[in-house]
């Protein structure tokens, strides 16, 4: 399953680096949703955010490389059929924060909280709990 990539409203849903950052998604036709949270680690000092963010993990704290699409896998792409008609969103991670934070640090960003509320917004305007 192919999902398509997105930007928050809130214009403070940032990545480390400062880019934005954002979410796939794929509409479905159906009454579930399933949100997936990506992971991916985090960082505590200068030190070990200077080598998360370092050229070559770049994708960990900035979404300037990633890519308009996303194909999915795992329980983003099930089949199942409690699943197959289901509303998908992704949210990337690249908050370095365990998706918790929202201050500034070694010149970095962590907005995981921000971005966390971004797309509990977004869930909603897309419809999650509104009828037909």
């Amino acid at each position: 399953m192919r999902l398509e990539r997105r930007s928050y409203r809130t214009p403070r849903a940032r990545c480390s680096d400062g880019s934005p950052a954002g979410y796939y998604y794929a509409e479905g036709d159906g009454d579930t949703w399933i949100v997936f949270l990506q992971g991916g680690g985090w960082c505590h000092d200068a030190v070990s955010c200077a080598k998360r963010c370092a050229p070559g993990h770049k994708h960990m704290c900035s979404s300037l490389n990633w890519e308009d699409t996303y194909d999915a896998h795992g329980i983003l792409d099930s089949r199942a059929p409690e699943l197959r008609h289901a509303h998908r969103l992704f949210v990337r991670y690249c908050t370095s924060d365990a998706h918790l934070g929202d201050g500034e640090a070694f010149g970095l960003e962590f907005r995981g909280s921000v971005v966390v509320r971004a797309a509990i917004d977004e869930v909603v305007r897309l419809g999650i709990g509104h009828s037909d």
